[in-house]
């Protein structure tokens, strides 16, 4: 996760901690029933927004953080100064275990998804 994000959010965070350091966010409804998920518009260029996913289970842990760029060459910059060339599948990042779980993050359209492989969560390892 990007060293200035983590000043106030890390993975495996419960959802109760996030919402006493964010309550400026706001909740977006879902069609599914296995997560929660707030998103972040008060983001400075070259962010357009963050969107964080919590599971519903357990102390509804943070595992998934989506940075939107305005652009995609933002986005590549900014997934190279954080995470280095892609090490995984291509044009994919794996960070092994450096604690209780395993990191991983890739691109899709204009987004940097970076997600923590939280047992019980939807990214678990199987």
């Amino acid at each position: 996760m990007p060293e200035n994000l983590r000043k106030f959010v890390y993975f495996n965070m419960p959802r109760k901690e996030f919402l006493q350091r964010q309550p400026h966010l706001e909740e977006l409804s879902q069609r599914v029933s296995f997560r929660r998920v707030y998103i972040d518009t008060a983001t400075a260029a070259p962010l357009d927004y963050i969107v964080y996913y919590f599971d519903k289970d357990r102390h509804e842990p943070l595992y998934e953080v989506i940075l939107a760029f305005q652009d995609t060459i933002s986005r590549d910059q900014t997934a190279a100064k954080l995470l280095g060339p892609p090490n995984y599948e291509g044009d994919e990042w794996y960070v092994p275990r450096d604690s209780a779980f395993d990191y991983s993050a890739w691109r899709f359209q204009n987004k940097l998804v970076i997600i923590g492989r939280i047992e019980g969560t939807e990214w678990a390892e199987e």
